[in-house]
């Protein structure tokens, strides 16, 4: 065989059982992880599209001259423009301009520096649509898009990490099953790049299959559920983007992990049976807590964990972040509607508006 790549697929289909359940588990965490963040993006969405009925532009510029407005809607930039009256509500010197131009852009999602050019390039001054522009991403203070981006990769690298487990456990027991063969395959000659290409490409078709099949499954569960919130929750691209990142990027680093035993097998190990997998030397280990609570179970447990204690502080590491970033959103958001609904029982809709 030239194209060792081509044991990837024979791996996998020697135990078609395992594979398919380790399918099935990405699903399921995609599937999830998709509903949210499909549903979150269709939210915002919705609120634009109801901003837009009231308020379809995106930028207002205070133009005094014909020539002004002339040059500007002659911009590539913008999509289209019309004049009207506006009333700049400046607190310390509000003002009625007759001759504001109202803009539409053609990328929306760099309003920021559409309209910072075409202030400083035409010596005019104007304001953002601020609700509109946030559907956006754009024309917030500081960094809120970045945070947003972040918060984001965070909710799906928390998913992934489940997901991306469960794949790599099933290889790691694939590539113990056909050491042998890798063994073999080192012996004829076959190259540490070309035996690793085999166990990535494993892992990547049990991680794609799942992705594709959890997108799939979480579209039909967005639309239901759109339906009872009267949204437009079909399928939408943009919520996968943080799915492949999260899950694929785990993924790269899971694998490299697995191939440790194959990369370190030499021809001669091979003929000879030795494959380096570490052996450990017979100890009296004392009762652990877990031993205490479970039994001779739990100290048995505990020992098979702490064989590889990176991977174990790595795990509870990132659970440990999970749990306490939803948490942390759970309390803010719980605050902020406790907060909210308090001002607007004292002050009245007014005030909260």
């Amino acid at each position: 065989m030239e194209d060792y790549k081509k044991l990837s697929v024979r791996y996998l289909k020697m135990n078609k059982r395992r594979s398919v359940i380790t399918i099935i588990g990405v699903a399921v965490a995609v599937t999830v992880l998709y509903v949210l963040l499909n549903l979150g993006w269709s939210r915002l969405l919705k609120e634009r599209d109801n901003i837009r009925e009231t308020q379809d532009y995106e930028i207002v510029l205070f133009t005094e001259t014909q020539s002004q407005i002339e040059q500007i809607t002659a911009d590539y930039k913008v999509k289209s423009a019309s004049i009207g009256q506006y009333y700049h509500d400046d607190y310390n010197n509000p003002k009625v301009y007759n001759n504001a131009l109202y803009i539409n852009t053609r990328n929306p999602y760099r309003l920021d520096t559409v309209f910072e050019q075409l202030c400083s390039t035409y010596q005019v001054e104007g304001v953002l649509n601020g609700p509109l522009a946030w559907t956006y991403m754009q024309g917030g203070e500081g960094n809120n898009t970045e945070i947003l981006i972040l918060v984001t990769l965070l909710i799906s690298y928390i998913f992934a990490i489940f997901s991306v487990g469960i794949v790599r456990n099933s290889i790691q027991l694939s590539t113990l099953e056909q050491i042998k063969d890798y063994g073999n395959l080192r012996c004829i000659g076959a190259s540490k790049g070309q035996l690793k290409a085999v166990v990535y490409i494993e892992g990547a078709i049990l991680e794609i299959a799942g992705i594709v099949i959890g997108v799939l499954a979480g579209t039909v569960v967005s639309v239901i559920i759109g339906c009872f919130l009267k949204w437009n929750a079909g399928f939408h691209f943009v919520p996968i983007v943080p799915i492949a990142i999260a899950f694929l990027g785990d993924l790269f680093f899971a694998m490299e992990e697995n191939c440790k035993v194959i990369v370190n097998m030499t021809p001669v190990s091979a003929i000879r049976g030795e494959y380096r997998i570490r052996k450990e030397k017979i100890k009296v280990r004392k009762g652990s807590v877990f031993g205490k609570i479970f039994g001779i179970e739990g100290d048995y447990a505990y020992k098979s964990i702490m064989r590889n204690p990176g991977r174990f502080y790595k795990t509870v590491w990132a659970l440990a972040i999970g749990i306490g970033a939803f948490a942390g959103i759970s309390g803010v958001s719980s605050s902020l509607n406790n907060v909210a609904k308090n001002e607007k029982e004292r002050w009245k809709y007014y005030h909260v508006y």
